[in-house]
């Protein structure tokens, strides 16, 4: 199935995560899907426990990544969006790889692995 992915719910977990952690990988950096200092909103509404909302386009299966002020996104499309982790949206890149971008990113020190439907992209 797919979904049209808004940034909201991973702003929102962005912001209540400690900064220092890195989300890299699937289930965050212990791999529990918790980082241990985090206060997360227990209720959510247009108003309350948003930092901002905002429609990007595209299919999202990939998991996003959060590093550093950073939050990588992943389209089916092949296309990857970099927003800043702040109180306003700011894009900072957008760029396109041939293929469609199903498969989560791996990410080993500093470098990127992106898996499409017909290639393997390491990215330094």
């Amino acid at each position: 199935m797919r979904t049209v992915f808004t940034l909201s719910t991973l702003l929102c977990l962005a912001a209540a995560t400690d900064v220092q952690a890195e989300w890299t990988e699937f289930r965050g950096p212990s791999g529990q899907g918790f980082v241990g200092n985090a206060m997360v909103p227990l209720t959510w509404s247009e108003t309350d426990n948003f930092t901002w909302k905002k429609r990007i386009g595209g299919h999202f299966s990939a998991s996003p990544i959060a590093t550093h002020d950073r939050i990588y996104l992943f389209s089916e499309e092949g296309d990857t969006t970099v927003v800043k982790a702040a109180p306003q949206y700011l894009e900072l890149a957008k760029s396109h790889v041939d293929g469609k971008l199903m498969a989560s990113p791996a990410v080993i020190g500093s470098t990127l692995l992106l898996r499409s439907d017909s290639k393997l992209y390491r990215i330094e």
